[in-house]
């Protein structure tokens, strides 16, 4: 099966159908969706997934820098979705990570979000300094 093809600057009327139909001419379609709002408004992109690599491949090298409806179309593999920093216990989450974590550091408290409140004291908690 074909990698997965991001498909971006699409006309705002543009439909998963025409988003096929388009990339029909370079081989077999196994999914073509046009993300949008949740009003149903177009997002502007989609996907599209092919049969074969070859096809993906010949896709993107003839239809990037297309202009379609008016605008000129961004066509490359997709990649995988980043992870969202407020995910997990990075930097600025609840307990370990960032400044100290849990009660550790001078910005610590729950990840720097001000619960310790440093050197100066100011803790909400009652715990930020050292006695």
């Amino acid at each position: 099966m074909g990698k997965r093809i991001y498909v971006g600057n699409l006309p705002p009327e543009f439909t998963a159908d025409q988003l096929c139909a388009l990339f029909a001419a370079y081989g077999a379609v196994t999914s073509a969706e046009v993300i949008a709002e949740k009003s149903g408004q177009s997002r502007g992109f989609g996907f599209v997934e092919m049969g074969t690599d070859e096809q993906t491949q010949e896709a993107i090298a003839k239809l990037h820098g297309r202009a379609v409806g008016g605008k000129t179309l961004v066509v490359n593999e997709a990649r995988p979705k980043a992870k969202d920093p407020k995910d997990g216990f990075g930097r600025g989450g609840f307990g370990f990570g960032g400044r100290g974590g849990y009660g550790g550091g001078g910005q610590g408290g729950f990840g720097g979000d001000g619960w310790s409140g440093g050197p100066q004291g100011g803790d909400r908690r009652g715990g930020g300094r050292s006695r």
